[in-house]
């Protein structure tokens, strides 16, 4: 999967989960999802690459968005 397919992938994923303007995407069901070997960093920048408009950061075992941001 390319990296621009697998970023629209995540934002789409987030979307489904969203709150006060932020979605969220659970990593290691995200990972099972699409059966994945990648690693967290590597998640995040194939994201930050493809929407650096939107913030995107780690807690725990999940990515938060910031959807209030717009491009």
């Amino acid at each position: 999967m390319d990296n621009g397919t697998l970023a629209r992938l995540m934002l789409k994923t987030a979307k489904r989960e969203i709150f006060n303007g932020q979605a969220r995407i659970v990593i290691n069901d995200f990972l099972k999802e699409q059966n994945l070997k990648l690693t967290i960093p590597e998640l995040l920048a194939v994201f930050r690459q493809n929407y650096p408009y939107f913030p995107i950061q780690q807690k725990m075992n999940v990515f938060i968005i910031d959807l209030g941001v717009k491009p």
